[in-house]
């Protein structure tokens, strides 16, 4: 996941994912030049379940600051 604001924490991603049916664990990446999140899903089904469920959540509500969009994107 894409277009956390620079200083988003951990707890942030874990929150966001953490109701979604399958969700086992997730972690936040801050070597490239912007913060990206992965989660681990019990199947690949759920994975893009949830990640198409994402795709339509309004994720400004959580970032009005920044007024930054999360891009979610499934392989």
């Amino acid at each position: 996941m894409l277009g956390f604001p620079p200083d988003v924490k951990e707890r942030e991603l874990l929150n966001l994912l953490r109701w979604w049916p399958g969700y086992e664990a997730s972690q936040m990446n801050f070597k490239g030049e912007q913060p990206m999140g992965f989660a681990l899903f019990s199947s690949a089904a759920m994975a893009m379940s949830a990640r198409d469920a994402l795709q339509v959540f309004e994720c400004r509500v959580f970032f009005w600051y920044t007024q930054l969009s999360l891009y979610f994107k499934g392989w």
